[in-house]
C-alpha cells in the first residue's frame, strides 16, 4: 500500500483527540515519488498552534492516525534549545506534574518493505498547558 504523504498523528486526552501540527519530514510516496519539508523550529512552530489544556499528570496517548505504523517513535519535551527524552509505553506518558505550558516533538520514521512501499520520518508538535 502506498501513501502519498506522511501520516497524520494526534494527541488523546480522556476520549478526545487533539491534532498534532506537521513539522519537518520526508516522505516516499507514490510512484516513488520523493518530498521533503522543512519547517521553524518546534517551539517556535508550536506556539502558533492550538494549546492543549491538561490536569497535572494526566495520561495521555500518541496516535498515528493511518493503517502505516511507524519502526520506531520517540518524544522529546523542549525547552530552548534543550530537550528532554520522554518515556512512551506503547505511545502513552503522563503530563508534567507542575503546572505550565509545555512544548513537544513526537518523531515517527517508516522503513519500506516489500508490502508497504512508502517510507520516511516525520516530526510533529504539540504543546500542553498544565493546569
Amino acid at each position: 500500500m502506498l501513501a502519498e504523504n506522511a501520516p497524520k498523528a494526534q494527541v488523546i486526552v480522556e476520549n478526545k483527540s487533539y491534532p498534532m501540527y506537521m513539522g519537518s519530514y520526508c516522505w516516499r510516496g507514490l510512484e516513488n515519488q520523493s518530498k521533503c519539508v522543512n519547517s521553524l523550529g518546534a517551539v517556535k512552530l508550536a506556539r502558533s498552534k492550538k494549546v492543549i489544556s491538561v490536569n497535572s499528570g494526566e495520561r495521555l496517548k500518541l496516535n498515528i492516525v493511518s493503517h502505516l505504523k511507524p519502526n520506531e517513535t520517540s518524544l522529546y519535551l523542549v525547552n530552548g534549545n534543550k530537550e528532554k527524552n520522554v518515556i512512551l509505553k506503547k505511545n502513552v506518558f503522563r503530563a508534567p506534574l507542575e503546572k505550565g505550558t509545555y512544548y513537544y516533538t513526537f518523531g515517527a520514521w517508516w522503513e519500506a518493505d516489500y508490502n508497504i512501499m512508502s517510507s520516511g520520518n516525520a516530526f510533529y508538535l504539540f504543546a500542553l498547558t498544565v493546569t
